[in-house]
């Protein structure tokens, strides 16, 4: 363990989190003891481990309080939040879709597909005009960035039961939203999940032409899964994993690929 200084994030659940080098950045996620959920940005500088709040110019742009949401980075500057669940705003996003959570004693919370910019330099919350089909209000889902512009979105569930078995790609320069909703006959595809891992078999930087993500177990109404599958993102094809027995089926796990050299990969 090491000490840290600074104004740190509150003991949170569910927040999102993402690098970029030296700092890494901690987005949203709901307080075990109160119930309540927050939106603020927190940064660690790694080099002197030190806390510092990034508070945002135009607080009330700011994406609502929630957890369960996903973020990537996308140049330098830039960080791309994705959905979640938490309170559902009193003035919502035009460009992002809501739904009520109907549970007993879930009143004013709900889920939400908001897509959410915030720039580093000008610490400005943004929304981008989209086109293309995005991903429906969800939670727990992943999202990836695989190379230098794309990013993915696969999974997520909401009310409990899984959202459509898609996948739905990015592309953060154009901002379109292109979606796989499945295979021809016969081809693998992977049963619907949510509470799983998905990472990048390639640095997302490093310019790869074949990029490919990786998905490792996760759940859905029935339990969790043991399975492991690899989706080819110009090919647009799904193959499955032929893992060890040993490795039981789980859920609420973190997965981290360490590219060793241009050929080995260690899954951790």
């Amino acid at each position: 363990q090491q000490k840290t200084s600074g104004p740190s994030p509150p003991g949170l659940y569910d927040a999102a989190c993402v690098g970029i080098s030296p700092y890494m950045y901690v987005f949203a996620g709901g307080d075990p003891d109160t119930g309540e959920y927050c939106n603020t940005i927190h940064q660690l500088d790694t080099r002197s481990l030190i806390w510092e709040e990034v508070k945002a110019v135009n607080p009330l742009e700011a994406p609502m309080k929630k957890a369960d949401a996903c973020m990537v980075s996308y140049s330098t500057s830039l960080l791309v939040t994705m959905g979640g669940y938490g309170h559902l705003p009193d003035t919502p996003q035009p460009r992002a879709d809501y739904v009520a959570d109907t549970r007993k004693g879930c009143e004013g919370q709900g889920w939400t597909n908001e897509l959410g910019v915030f720039n580093l330099t000008t610490r400005t919350w943004s929304w981008p005009s989209t086109t293309g089909s995005q991903p429906p209000p969800c939670q727990d889902h992943c999202l990836t960035r695989v190379d230098q512009s794309r990013a993915i979105v696969y999974g997520g569930w909401q009310l409990g039961k899984s959202v459509p078995n898609f996948i739905y790609i990015l592309d953060m320069h154009s901002w379109v939203w292109d979606t796989v909703t499945g295979g021809a006959p016969g081809q693998p595809w992977p049963v619907a999940r949510a509470q799983h891992t998905a990472v990048s078999l390639h640095e997302a930087d490093s310019g790869a032409t074949d990029p490919a993500l990786l998905v490792m177990w996760g759940q859905n109404e029935n339990g969790d899964f043991g399975d492991g599958w690899i989706f080819t993102v110009n090919s647009r094809q799904w193959r499955k994993m032929m893992l060890p027995d040993s490795l039981r089926g789980r859920s609420w796990h973190t997965t981290t690929i360490l590219h060793t050299d241009d050929t080995h990969k260690q899954l951790v």
